[in-house]
This record gives C-alpha cells, sequence and structure tokens, in this order.
C-alpha cells in the first residue's frame, strides 16, 4: 500500500505548473493493493499531462502493472508533445506488448494546453469526467472512448476537444467511487 501510493504525484509540487491552474488528487485504497492510480505532470512549458485509471484485478499483479502503465505513458509523453490520441494509441500498443497477465486498464487521460486552455480528452473505458463550470448545472463529459487499454492492441483511440475557462473545475473519478457500497 505504501508503495503504490508513493507511486503518485504529490499534486501540490508538480515541476512547472502555472499558478493559474491547480490540481487536487486523493488515492484511498480500500484494503488492498490494487490497480487505481492518477498522475500529472508537464511535458513541456505549455501542455500539461494527466490521467486516472484502474488496472484490472487486485494485487501485486495489478500494482506491478499500473506501474509500467505510468512509467510508459510518461516515458511517451516526455518525448516530447504529440496529439493525446497518438500518445494513448502508443501506450496501449506497448503496453498490450508486455501484458503477460492477461490485464486491462480503463483510463481517462487529458492533456491541456495552459496558456489556451484547449482540452484533449480521451476515454479507454473508464468512467466519464464531470464538468463544474460557473453558473451551469454540473454535468458528464460525453465521450465516445474506447475499450479499456491491452484489449485491442491496434485500436485507434479518438479525443474530444474542448475548452477549459477561468473557474472550470474538471473531475475525474475511478471506479471507487461508483462502485462504493457505503
Amino acid at each position: 500500500r505504501e508503495i503504490q501510493l508513493g507511486m503518485v504525484p504529490d499534486t501540490s509540487s508538480i515541476q512547472g505548473l502555472p499558478s493559474h491552474l491547480q490540481i487536487a488528487a486523493i488515492l484511498e485504497p480500500a484494503y488492498e493493493v490494487g490497480g487505481d492510480f492518477y498522475d500529472a505532470f508537464m511535458i513541456d512549458d505549455r501542455h500539461l499531462f494527466f490521467s486516472v485509471g484502474d488496472v484490472s484485478g487486485k494485487g501485486v499483479d495489478a500494482a506491478l502493472f499500473m506501474a509500467l502503465y505510468k512509467t510508459l505513458c510518461k516515458s511517451i509523453a516526455l518525448r516530447g508533445y504529440i496529439p493525446l490520441k497518438d500518445l494513448v494509441r502508443l501506450v496501449n500498443r506497448e503496453a498490450s506488448q508486455e501484458d503477460k497477465a492477461m490485464l486491462f486498464v480503463t483510463m481517462i487521460a487529458g492533456i491541456i494546453d495552459v496558456d489556451t486552455g484547449e482540452l484533449q480528452l480521451c476515454r479507454a473505458g473508464h468512467e466519464a469526467p464531470v464538468l463544474l463550470r460557473q453558473n451551469e448545472s454540473a454535468g458528464q463529459i460525453i465521450l465516445d472512448g474506447g475499450p479499456p487499454l491491452c484489449v485491442l492492441e491496434d485500436y485507434e483511440y479518438q479525443t474530444a476537444l474542448m475548452n477549459l475557462h477561468s473557474g472550470d473545475i474538471l473531475v475525474l473519478i475511478s471506479d471507487g467511487i461508483t462502485e462504493a457500497q457505503s
């Protein structure tokens, strides 16, 4: 559990995060180690990558595959900015080739242009995000999405484009919220 919690970033100390953007996150494993995760980091001085996801199963296998997924994402993203759909496609292909345990990953990922507020979102079998916008009702963002990662190795994931405005709050959750019993 301590190792799993050590793999997610302290969102208050993301290197290069502009002061006009705020990120908050919490990961609270239920009883044992599992595959839930989040990540956020600056790709360059203009693009913030973030993701929330869950590896199928529980235990050490799920936790190790989560670490592999996070490492692949960061490694591919930090090679230089590429559109989110290409990043997710590459991560899916690489993770699929390493998936000897036949696990899969549900995930929602995004890239924010911190200068313009342009947001790219990609959903792979994961819960839809919720947007809270001033003077509007909260609502889920409808995304076509695709299957979880490691289900179809060559799947061409699509992204949705939208703009975030000052004061907007984007909420991403894992299935721990929707499947909670109490």
